[in-house]
């Protein structure tokens, strides 16, 4: 937890702060935006006149409690919540697996040693397309000072678009303009006075996550309930009361402690793909400097793919021209939370022609080139003693015998060649 200062670092407030995520977590929460039907949701709220969510989009009051804001009447902002316990368990069972309870012990660290536990109340993504006008709130009543926090973390953002929050400094009551940043997050309690920034992002929209959270008791619930503005949970100080005796932080007397509900891995990147990313995994650290080339053919081809729905998701496949259909297919494979593992391994998405799995078999050529050589004493491989190593000598000698216009690997080709006295 840091604070957000102004340019003197001075901060600018006493309960504003900003934390690098777990890296999962964005990762997880965009996946469930696509497999819940939310992103569909929120296309519709934003590119739909007039706003008639509730009956146009399927199941959505079940699932959702959506909500426009309605001052100033210049903005087009959405509070879209849980609308009961299964939506509510459901998104915070995501935000569990990928991490959350991090920013729990995080926030834990800032607080009064006579604060021993907390609890996640309240879940909704807001959802803005544009905002002419500011207005400057709080958003619980100042009494909760050091019980309850907001936590605000983007996943979707318009590039290249201005600062999305404004932060009214408390002591000096100058305005300060904060960027969301994917990956981050910014966490703030009552005493921090903000408002959304103007913002018109011509029929796109940005997409963040709200969750509140707080140190729930008997002297503080009743305020806590009036506080709330969604359907779920209900205004019942009896349920908040329930929830917090089984609280998601607990404060220890060595270590604390976080917990939250979460999905299996093998739900939310399905067994198969577990299976090829754990082998992936297992090779990687049993086999240290054996190149892509050896690995089995099947688990080849899976990369290759993962490879190919990477360059289709992010538009770097130009030739030939991919259709729409391919590209959502590519989506729906590589989603990001299984980008976002194999990103954490250091997995190479995009490798050049000749390097990754051709490196490993150019070497193993190579290797075979100099075991003849000291068997024989000389590299004139015939077709009868290796037709295979024959053809590939012919390959180097043709595609290496001008050092000019060679990628960097093939300059690295040549060279080895060539220190071995073999001609070119």
């Amino acid at each position: 937890m840091q604070f957000i200062t102004d340019d003197d670092g001075v901060p600018l407030s006493s309960d504003l702060y900003k934390l690098a995520l777990p890296p999962f977590l964005t990762g997880i929460m965009l996946d469930y935006l696509n497999s819940s039907g939310l992103k569909q949701l929120f296309d519709h709220c934003i590119r739909n006149t007039p706003r008639s969510c509730k009956s146009d989009v399927t199941q959505s009051p079940l699932l959702w409690d959506i909500r426009r804001r309605p001052q100033p009447s210049n903005c087009d902002m959405y509070w879209i919540s849980p609308a009961n316990i299964d939506s509510h368990s459901c998104m915070l069972a995501r935000l569990g697996s990928g991490g959350f309870h991090d920013v729990l012990k995080a926030i834990g660290t800032v607080l009064e040693v006579h604060i021993p536990h907390l609890t996640v109340y309240s879940l909704t993504y807001l959802l803005v397309s544009f905002c002419n006008l500011q207005r400057f709130h709080t958003d619980n009543d100042d009494d909760l000072m050091g019980d309850v926090w907001t936590v605000i973390f983007p996943l979707i953002l318009v590039p290249n678009s201005p600062p999305e929050l404004v932060v009214r400094h408390s002591v000096h009551k100058t305005e300060h303009p904060i960027k969301y940043t994917i990956g981050e997050a910014v966490i703030w309690g009552p005493n921090t006075e903000h408002s959304t920034a103007s913002v018109a992002y011509e029929g796109d929209y940005r997409v963040c996550v709200a969750i509140n959270i707080g140190f729930i008791n008997a002297l503080n619930v009743k305020q806590i309930v009036r506080d709330l503005t969604q359907q779920y949970p209900p205004r019942s100080q009896k349920l908040l009361l329930q929830w917090a005796q089984n609280p998601h932080w607990r404060r220890g007397v060595w270590n604390d402690e976080a917990s939250l509900p979460s999905v299996p891995d093998i739900v939310l990147l399905g067994s198969e793909w577990l299976s090829k990313y754990n082998e992936l995994v297992q090779l990687k650290e049993d086999s240290r400097g054996i190149m892509e080339g050896n690995y089995p053919p099947a688990l080849r081809q899976w990369m290759a793919h993962q490879r190919y729905c990477f360059a289709l998701k992010h538009g770097l496949r130009t030739t030939p021209l991919e259709s729409s259909s391919s590209i959502a297919s590519a989506t729906r494979t590589l989603t990001c939370y299984r980008e976002s593992k194999l990103q954490d391994i250091g997995f190479l998405f995009t490798v050049e022609r000749d390097g990754g799995a051709n490196q490993g078999k150019w070497m193993a050529n190579l290797h075979k080139l100099v075991a003849f050589q000291t068997q024989n004493g000389h590299f004139n491989v015939s077709t009868s003693a290796d037709k295979k190593l024959y053809d590939w000598i012919l390959t180097q000698k043709r595609t290496l015998v001008n050092e000019s216009n060679l990628t960097s690997t093939k300059q690295k080709r040549r060279k080895m060649l060539l220190a071995l006295g073999f001609q070119l």
